[in-house]
């Protein structure tokens, strides 16, 4: 795979949809994104990810700045993603 290919990837992964949106992101004010269970879900579904420790940190500090856990911004991130 060449680097125009990777790099063709990467902005339409979520990685790309957050760099592309960080300029904007620092201006924009904040929405608050309050996630609910569908009609009839009682329970979340889990999963396992795994990520270098030096993100996971770079992550639980940005969420503790915004005053959620690290769950909540991986959905929040997600249903954001998803929405696009």
């Amino acid at each position: 795979m060449g680097l125009e290919e990777r790099e063709t990837k990467r902005r339409a992964s979520v990685v790309g949809m957050l760099t592309s949106a960080g300029a904007e992101a620092d201006v924009a004010p904040k929405a608050e994104i309050v996630l609910q269970p569908k009609k009839g879900q009682t329970k979340s579904q889990k999963f396992l990810a795994s990520m270098p420790p030096s993100l996971y940190e770079k992550v639980k500090k940005k969420a503790g700045s915004e005053g959620i856990s690290v769950n909540e911004a991986v959905n929040q991130l997600l249903e954001l993603w998803v929405g696009q």
